[in-house]
């Protein structure tokens, strides 16, 4: 357990300082934090591709690419969400809380900005105790599942590596069923530092709802952080191959190659997902001692 009576200088930093430099890539019409809406890549598509070692192998790593939008994206609504708890816990109006993550957020902040500046004696701090999350990820599955994947094929398709494409799908598994202990966060002000204690007290509830959420993804980004690398140069790989990548699947080859520019398109929503996720929870555990 580690303390702080820094509350307000960390949840600046996590929503302004944090946030503020990375955008929603769908703006306010996608997913928080620019994900795209599940069924962009579907691996079961194309009919018959995966009747081959190759195609078995493509077929999960196109299964992987669903499930790194879904996870990712997950993530980035967590994050969101934690902030729009705050939001309704302090009153603020509805037209506030939608919108980009790092906008909503701003605004949360704004809010808890003007409870303790009020609520507090000049100068007074709210003691803060913070646990984030601690997530273990199963570095032997992954292992087991890459090997699994490249004995299947040891050449993908269009001649290319297997291995990129088998650990980032091994990498994209562990990442989805990381084991982690919840966070832990408590807030208090000490009675003879506060002058509105309605105020005070609407902003403790209001951390102690929202802050456990941002808190974590502190422990689930950093393996959702690795697939995704993984993942990114896995998309590139098949998308320079052009049609080499799909020759060898002939009847499935123009769907296939349709699945492949799809993942494509969404590498810079799945990477800003994780870039929003990544800015506030280091932003988070760093200002609070987490």
């Amino acid at each position: 357990m580690k303390s702080s009576y820094l509350l307000l200088a960390a949840v600046a930093a996590l929503a302004i300082g944090g946030c503020s430099k990375v955008k929603d890539a769908a703006g306010g019409g996608g997913l928080p934090g620019g994900g795209l809406p599940s069924g962009k890549v579907d691996p079961n598509e194309c009919k018959g591709y995966d009747s081959s070692d190759a195609g078995r192998k493509l077929k999960a790593f196109l299964t992987a690419t669903q499930e790194v939008e879904k996870i990712t994206s997950e993530a980035s609504l967590t994050i969101k969400t934690g902030c729009v708890d705050m939001g309704k816990g302090l009153g603020m109006a509805e037209g506030d809380l939608g919108g980009e993550t790092n906008d909503v957020c701003a605004k949360v902040i704004s809010g808890i900005q003007a409870n303790l500046k009020v609520g507090l004696k000049a100068g007074a701090k709210l003691k803060v105790v913070a646990e984030p999350a601690v997530c273990k990820a199963d570095l032997d599955m992954q292992a087991k599942a890459a090997a699994e994947c490249e004995g299947k094929a040891d050449v993908g398709p269009g001649g290319s590596s297997a291995s990129s494409q088998c650990r980032a799908s091994g990498s994209i598994k562990v990442a989805a069923e990381v084991k982690c202990t919840p966070p832990k966060f408590t807030v208090e002000a000490d009675a003879k530092l506060v002058v509105d204690k309605p105020k005070i007290d609407a902003t403790i509830k209001a951390l102690q709802v929202g802050m456990p959420k941002i808190l974590e993804i502190k422990g689930k980004i950093e393996p959702i952080k690795v697939a995704v690398e993984q993942w990114v140069v896995s998309v590139k790989e098949l998308k320079d191959a052009g049609a080499k990548a799909t020759e060898a699947f002939k009847d499935q080859a123009i769907c296939l190659t349709g699945q492949i520019a799809a993942a494509f398109d969404m590498v810079g929503h799945v990477q800003a997902n994780v870039s929003v996720s990544v800015s506030v929870s280091a932003s988070a555990s760093g200002s609070v001692g987490g």
